[in-house]
């Protein structure tokens, strides 16, 4: 008999220390931006994550793209703005 697999969650993916990286940097706009990036994980895993595993996107990818969407790191915008829109999503 197979093992199930244990779902994983925004709270097992996304780290609070992706958004600070020491206590004086852990100011309430990080932590939402935190809370968001959880939720965003959560919501795409529920809608499209069996498309992300027929296309190889693991996990870990799905909730590295959910702290990079909230990170506010330009490089990283505009490839956020395209995937939501493509998918009809528009968190920001």
């Amino acid at each position: 008999m197979r093992a199930r697999k244990k779902k994983t969650s925004g709270l097992d993916m996304v780290r609070p220390t992706s958004f600070y990286s020491n206590e004086s940097e852990k100011i309430k706009l990080n932590w939402f931006c935190y809370e968001l990036s959880m939720g965003i994980y959560d919501n795409i895993k529920k809608e499209i994550g069996s498309r992300l595993k027929k296309q190889k996107i693991s996990d870990e990818g799905l909730a590295e793209f959910s702290v990079l969407l909230f990170k506010g790191d330009e490089k990283y915008y505009p490839p956020a703005i395209i995937w939501q829109n493509q998918n009809g999503m528009h968190f920001v």
